[in-house]
């Protein structure tokens, strides 16, 4: 009897004004943010988690500094995808006069324009048009209000916006995403000359408490692919790649992964799950992988993302011997996350190591062992690193930076 008092009172108490409920589940989203549009993508859409609900589709990218300012990327894919579709605009810095106009650029209504008449002409009826301006802090309050009339433009379409955490101190910020239908507020960030990652938990955790202030509902990005950067302090120039290829390979650059913490990244969601502030709405996962994404997670990893679980790389070092005697070293990632940097350590097996050669990596010698160095890999992916000649068989050791 004891018992059932108690569990009586639990349940009076969770009714009480004011008391803590478990907020309800996290709707959860992906962007199809790829120029490419073909097969692979084909594939991941069809493939994607159940947990997502829905996709937002990169329509259009107006950057003022490129000839021609504007592209467009077919929608030819989101009327099949079988999930609701929202659209997304992507706006790179614009002129400094424009930014400090009282009333938006034309160029931005035109392109607003192009991406709705486009949706109609697919059959679309999209869930948001989401504007994603590369907009300084201080350009924040003219942003504000430019968006009654980017609203109107849009019609029935709900306008919403992204936002950064460095947004959140504006005096400007309350306003601005009061006139939106929604922000997704971005916690990643790729900041060269910070340590490599994309994101910090006890830092995003902040910027959600803080936006959660404002008392609009938003969302909240979440990456699940990493860079490539590559840095050439004497010439500044800095070569940064995704989805495309290795960073320039000439000396005087230095390269170096950027990747989130999978563990970390996992941890925060599950904090978002049990205990994020009511205005979190949900979650966009940044992007939606493919077949072809060398630095992303595969699409078992995103759906380990999606329940608070973590993907991994897991890193395998092999060698074989070849028709020649030479032995070739192979690197495999057997898992669904990309994985950092290693090295591979190759010492000859009851003798010296005679010769070597790399392939795609870096070979020094050192003492009586061969280090091979590579970069980090993709999930499902192998790379010969290179070869050794040794008369009585190699040992191989692996050690992941």
């Amino acid at each position: 009897m004891e018992r059932v008092h108690r569990v009586g009172l639990l349940l009076f108490c969770s009714l009480l004004p004011g008391a803590r409920l478990s907020p309800p589940p996290l709707a959860q989203s992906a962007y199809v943010w790829q120029r490419a549009r073909g097969a692979a993508l084909e594939e991941a859409v069809a493939s994607a988690p159940p947990a997502l609900t829905s996709l937002v589709w990169l329509a259009a990218e107006l950057d003022p500094r490129a000839r021609p300012s504007l592209a467009t990327f077919s929608l030819d894919g989101a009327r099949s995808s079988g999930r609701p579709v929202g659209l997304a605009l992507r706006v790179h810095t614009l002129p400094r006069a424009s930014l400090e106009s009282p009333t938006p650029p034309g160029e931005v209504l035109d392109a607003l324009d192009g991406v709705l008449e486009r949706a109609r002409a697919a059959g679309l009826s999209p869930l948001e048009l989401q504007l994603d301006l590369d907009c300084p802090t201080r350009g924040l309050a003219n942003y504000a209000a430019w968006l009654p009339t980017l609203a109107a433009r849009a019609g029935e379409v709900p306008l919403t916006i992204t936002a950064l955490p460095a947004w959140l101190g504006s005096p400007s910020f309350g306003r601005l995403a009061r006139a939106s239908a929604g922000f997704v507020l971005q916690v990643h960030s790729l900041e060269l000359d910070a340590p490599a990652g994309l994101f910090d938990a006890a830092r995003a955790r902040a910027a959600v408490t803080r936006a959660a202030r404002v008392g609009v509902s938003f969302r909240v990005a979440l990456p699940t692919h990493g860079y490539q950067i590559g840095v050439d302090r004497a010439r500044g120039l800095v070569d940064v790649r995704a989805e495309d290829g290795d960073v320039d390979r000439d000396l005087a650059f230095s390269a170096r992964d950027a990747l989130v913490d999978p563990v970390e990244l996992a941890g925060f969601v599950r904090w978002l799950a049990r205990a994020r502030p009511r205005e979190v709405v949900g979650v966009e996962w940044f992007r939606l992988p493919t077949r072809d994404d060398r630095r992303n997670v595969t699409m078992d990893g995103l759906a380990r993302l999606t329940a608070g679980l973590a993907p991994a790389a897991r890193l395998r070092a092999t060698s074989r011997r070849d028709d020649d005697g030479a032995v070739t070293v192979e690197l495999t990632n057997d898992g669904d996350a990309p994985s950092r940097a290693a090295s591979v350590e190759v010492t000859g097996r009851g003798g010296a190591i005679a010769t070597f050669d790399a392939f795609d990596a870096r070979a020094t010698r050192d003492g009586e062992r061969v280090v091979f160095e590579t970069a980090g890999l993709g999930p499902g992916a192998a790379r010969p690193l290179g070869w050794v000649r040794a008369d009585g068989g190699v040992e191989v050791r692996l050690d992941v930076r």
